[in-house]
């Protein structure tokens, strides 16, 4: 349960917006927002991986190839 879900389900008192209130708002979604921006920067990673990862094999390949072409020779 999180801070703000304890402040609203206090038993007895009654529900206030206060500045704690608001500070837990702006914090939940400022959090949200740097999860969405790691969650985005995460993807950009994986497919920079990938291309990298796909070039890595287009370059052994070449380096197979040449190096079978030179015991030809």
């Amino acid at each position: 349960m999180s801070r703000q879900e304890n402040r609203h389900s206090r038993p007895g008192m009654d529900l206030v917006r206060d500045e704690v209130t608001y500070g837990l708002c702006d914090e939940i979604q400022q959090l949200t927002a740097e999860k969405r921006a790691l969650e985005d920067r995460l993807k950009q990673t994986k497919h920079a991986w990938n291309i990298l990862q796909q070039q890595l094999h287009r370059i052994e390949d070449e380096i197979a190839v040449k190096s079978n072409s030179v015991m030809l020779e």
